[in-house]
């Protein structure tokens, strides 16, 4: 019962954000008609926090998802410099916002695995997405694929704040939040390292 209406709800905020964001991006255009220079500054602005809840309400989705379908991994040929381009363009403004400096350092070759394109895709985001997120203005991230022979070896790494020595063994669990106040920075429920983990040991 939970899983499911997890599953709803999710669904249920998905469809009205993605409308929302829509005519955000048709007012914005100027399709709509003209709009100032502060107006299309302010219309970013609500374009980049709408995009930020369509990740949180993507990885309850997902997470639901893994709950219930927890062996439906599928296994076919697969690019991963592909996929990690395509999530690294998704990204691109929000480092250019927090003047982020950010490196892609890929192979010349496409990188072929055997795999699930979706839920890798999802791991990638949310490597990549916590990396800009914990992130200073004007910090560092860099995402690194190696193709040694028959290993692939992929890094995320940024210069933000890191994570305390005894919350290392933590990170990994549903809904855990390094800092769990109501204060707190950084937003998110504490599940994109969850999911990426259920995906990994799946």
């Amino acid at each position: 019962m939970k899983n499911n209406l997890l599953a709803n709800v999710s669904h249920e905020l998905r469809t009205p954000l993605v409308t929302i964001r829509g005519y955000a991006e048709l007012i914005q255009s100027g399709e709509s008609g003209p709009v100032s220079a502060d107006q299309k500054k302010q219309l970013s602005i609500s374009l980049r926090n709408i995009d930020k809840l369509m990740v949180l309400i993507n990885n309850l989705l997902e997470f639901s998802n893994l709950e219930v379908n927890r062996d439906l991994l599928l296994k076919e040929k697969i690019d991963l410099r592909s996929i990690i381009e395509e999530v690294w363009k998704v990204f691109v403004p929000q480092f250019k916002a927090k003047n982020i400096v950010y490196r892609l350092n890929l192979p010349d070759a496409p990188v072929y695995v055997r795999g699930d394109e979706g839920k890798l895709h999802r791991v990638f985001a949310n490597l990549v997405d916590n990396a800009q997120k914990f992130s200073k203005v004007g910090g560092i991230v860099e995402l690194n694929v190696k193709n040694n022979n028959d290993r692939i070896e992929i890094t995320v790494e940024d210069t933000g704040e890191g994570i305390p020595e005894s919350a290392l063994r933590k990170v990994f669990d549903r809904f855990y939040q390094v800092d769990p106040s109501s204060t707190r920075k950084h937003g998110g429920v504490g599940i994109g390292l969850a999911i990426s983990k259920s995906i990994y040991d799946g």
